[in-house]
């Protein structure tokens, strides 16, 4: 086996960090500090290309590790049907949701 570095993206939330790896999209995991959610990612990884090698899957994708990352945010008109469940959030609560929510009223 090698050690390759694999990019990985970290959002807090209410509760902790969700852990996302954009090559493998199958691993989205969450942790409460970024060390375990970093850790949770890297068991889930391991298991996910375990049981790629052993189906014969794809190869490891070049460039798995980013040189850099930029992150910003987007806003997109979402359809009032696909709001009902979020209009109880407070406006300034630490989600995006709740800012795109707050910027639609």
């Amino acid at each position: 086996m090698a050690m390759l570095k694999f990019t990985t993206v970290l959002i807090p939330d209410e509760e902790g960090y969700q852990a996302i790896v954009p090559h493998y999209p199958e691993v989205t995991t969450w942790g409460k500090t970024p060390g375990e959610a970093f850790e949770m990612a890297k068991e889930c990884l391991e298991l996910i290309l375990e049981e790629h090698a052993e189906t014969h899957r794809e190869q490891v994708l070049p460039g798995v590790q980013a040189p850099h990352i930029v992150v910003g945010a987007i806003e997109v008109e979402v359809p009032e049907a696909l709001l009902k469940d979020i209009r109880d959030i407070k406006p300034g609560a630490p989600t995006e949701i709740a800012q795109v929510v707050a910027n639609a009223d």
